[in-house]
């Protein structure tokens, strides 16, 4: 990847030796040390030779069928080189109790990302364990794994709002600078990934398939029964409906339509107080069962009908003290591809149950076909 994309706009400080020393005797002093002794893993019997140029990338798709078939995640799974790790154990980094790697087992899109998962450890010869490691404790388990001068993680899955601390603190590394790093493949949306790591002089965060949240994204809800949702049907949103008839928005609502809520508890809308809300996928499920419920895209200029905070969406990043470059390119590849548009394709069949009627039907397919195609702002 050609790192002049990416253009530096501050010089971040270097931790000084002493500082490095300190934060060191205190990692000891709370026993959180984030190293592994490499005897513990299997070893690395890489059984190929190869460069990423070996990758079979096919020639870009001509039509929708081409498309269609090209894209299917087994398709594009089959283009990455086959290895053979001897059952290495590749460790990943998350965020306790939120990820998308490792997800809990009472998730509705769990069975379909155990098979992706087993997919990829079957064509590699790993075993995929997560490290799930405590809001309050992440930054400093990394940094006591990077002070170990040891291996401590294969990949790491975190929100991107960590991204400036672990750049800053020197605990990621840049994929575009790895020689087993495929670029430009559907699976990694780099239009987003170059719009993340702007400011920094590299591809420190990368955005994947394998990381899509459909449950983050928001869309409109409304109360069919409530007084001026006839209105809404006919004539679509507007503010002095908002304003006459009640909007409720998530509190953490980062769009231009803020401004028009007139007020920030869902029971509001729960108990008839206010027409419309906004706000995640999810709550589709819970509402439901409490009132007529109807779904419509965001009423947003340009069409746009998907958006989530910046800071929310999950990224992967390199470790700066990983095993090997080679399964770590590799399994950050096959991850992606094996899931690709496997989250947003279990969400819709997940949520079509819980709509009312045809036209939120429709709507909600038209959000998920806006993610699918990735045409999906993103806000700071």
């Amino acid at each position: 990847m050609n790192n002049a994309k990416y253009i530096r706009r501050g010089v971040i400080k270097q931790v000084l030796p002493l500082f490095l020393v300190a934060l060191s005797v205190l990692m000891s002093s709370c026993k959180i040390v984030a190293s592994y002794d490499v005897s513990d893993k299997k070893s690395e019997k890489s059984t190929a030779s190869y460069s990423v140029k070996d990758v079979n990338i096919p020639k870009a798709p001509t039509s929708k069928e081409e498309k269609e078939s090209l894209y299917m995640p087994q398709a594009l799974l089959d283009e990455l080189p086959d290895d053979d790790f001897g059952e290495m154990y590749f460790t990943v980094i998350t965020l306790a109790g939120k990820n998308l790697v490792f997800p809990e087992e009472a998730s509705y899109i769990a069975p379909a990302l155990y098979e992706r998962n087993k997919k990829v450890e079957e064509k590699y010869n790993i075993k995929l364990y997560e490290k799930a490691i405590g809001e309050n404790e992440i930054i400093e388990y990394l940094s006591s794994g990077e002070l170990s001068g040891s291996y401590y993680a294969d990949l790491i899955d975190l929100p991107y709002e960590y991204m400036p601390l672990l750049y800053e603190k020197g605990l990621i590394q840049d994929f575009s600078t790895k020689p087993f790093f495929v670029e430009n493949r559907p699976y990694f949306d780099f239009e987003i990934s170059d719009m993340l790591n702007s400011g920094y002089d590299g591809l420190y965060a990368l955005y994947s398939d394998a990381l899509y949240s459909p449950d983050d994204m928001y869309c409109l809800l409304y109360n069919k029964e409530a007084q001026g949702a006839k209105a809404l049907e006919e004539s679509g949103f507007s503010a002095p409906l908002a304003q006459s008839c009640g909007l409720v928005c998530d509190k953490d609502l980062p769009l231009e339509l803020a401004p028009l809520c007139t007020g920030n508890d869902i029971s509001m809308f729960e108990n008839g107080e206010a027409l419309m809300c906004i706000d995640r996928i999810c709550v589709i499920q819970e509402l439901s069962g409490k009132m007529s419920l109807g779904v419509m895209a965001l009423p947003l200029d340009e069409g746009k009908n998907a958006y989530m905070p910046e800071s929310q969406l999950q990224v992967f990043f390199y470790p700066s003290r990983a095993s090997s470059d080679k399964c770590t390119c590799l399994v950050a590849s096959a991850l992606g591809a094996a899931g690709y548009d496997l989250n947003v394709k279990s969400a819709k069949e997940y949520y079509m149950a819980y709509v009312q009627d045809n036209s939120s039907a429709l709507m909600l397919d038209k959000i998920f076909a806006r993610y699918k195609t990735r045409d999906l702002p993103i806000v700071n």
